[in-house]
């Protein structure tokens, strides 16, 4: 038997439907969070500029918030972070027609470098991207 991209793609489709299946309950709180956040987000009225230039302003305040974990209140502000720059990916990974779903953030960090290596395949450059390590 011969394996080609089409099985690839099948399998991928059959994945993502699986996944778009789940019961929401049975999510991670922070995956039921950056699927709230998204609901009121579009992609009517932006140019892929302007969501890169989100997804720019986001990471730096996500990079920041790893320097402030003293202050009282962090922990609200540095999940915060981490979901509006999780909404910035999702969107500017539509905008370059990447499959991905919020539901997909069960994992977080991984569901992230997923689609930042997607978008850095299509020519999106993370290096110029302030604060890349503290992300991770």
């Amino acid at each position: 038997m011969t394996h080609t991209a089409t099985d690839d793609s099948a399998t991928r489709q059959s994945k993502d439907d699986a996944i778009e299946r789940l019961d929401v309950r049975a999510l991670s709180i922070y995956a039921q969070l950056v699927s709230q956040a998204l609901d009121g987000e579009s992609l009517r009225g932006r140019t892929t500029g302007e969501a890169f230039a989100e997804l720019v302003r986001c990471r730096r305040r996500f990079g920041h918030g790893a320097a402030a974990r003293t202050v009282p209140g962090w922990a609200s502000s540095a999940v915060a972070d981490q979901v509006a720059y999780d909404v910035a990916l999702i969107l500017l990974a539509r905008r370059h027609d990447i499959e991905c779903s919020p539901l997909r953030f069960e994992h977080p960090r991984q569901e992230r470098q997923r689609l930042e290596r997607g978008l850095a395949s299509r020519g999106v450059r993370f290096g110029d991207l302030a604060d890349r390590d503290e992300l991770d």
